[in-house]
């Protein structure tokens, strides 16, 4: 769960954008009713908006005009309607609608056709334990924490279309610096030679 494992790996931008100052977190976490694990704020202190290798795209808050309203502070079961509402970060909220709703979509869909749920076996947040989306690659394939137990405990969750979902019991930033030195136990087809 190190910053400097990601750091020997991937060099911060001189001048990154949408760092993040701490009432900007303090009102992401409380519009999402969710703590973000404390190195995804570091990665994106260092690292700001910036994309991996062009094709991963960090879900990051901040930067996307966050302004707090009384009927915002509600919980995920609300995002459709503060999307459709016009919310100033209405970009960041539509990544994590989407991804949570299709994923929710495949595993009903699973469900349904199997009788039971091996592909998709986490549930999706808000609900407890529930998985989060912080990066979807261009091939639909998204990356989740598990939100269980403490934030800088989350395990990450990747979810592959036609794959299923594999945990990697490791942080965010542990899981991005094995992932850009190929050191994750599988390959495909988006990881680095």
């Amino acid at each position: 769960m190190s910053l400097a494992e990601l750091r020997a790996v991937l060099s911060p931008p001189d001048a990154p954008r949408y760092t993040g100052s701490n009432q900007e977190w303090t009102a992401a976490e409380m519009v999402l009713s969710l703590v973000f694990p404390p190195d995804f704020k570091d990665y994106v202190r260092v690292y700001g908006d910036r994309q991996l290798a062009e094709w991963c795209h960090i879900l990051s808050p901040i930067g996307q005009g966050v302004e707090l309203a009384p009927d915002l502070s509600a919980s995920l079961s609300s995002l459709p309607a503060m999307v459709a509402g016009g919310v100033g970060w209405q970009a960041y909220l539509s990544h994590v609608a989407y991804n949570l709703g299709a994923y929710e979509a495949d595993q009903e869909e699973e469900r349904r056709a199997t009788g039971h749920n091996v592909m998709f076996p986490y549930r999706f947040y808000p609900d407890p334990g529930g998985i989060f989306p912080w990066a979807y690659l261009d091939d639909n394939t998204a990356l989740y924490w598990l939100t269980d137990g403490e934030p800088d405990t989350w395990p990450v969750v990747r979810a592959e279309v036609h794959e299923g979902m594999t945990l990697f019991p490791m942080s965010m930033t542990s899981y991005l610096a094995a992932w850009l030195r190929n050191d994750l136990d599988d390959t495909g087809p988006f990881y680095p030679d």
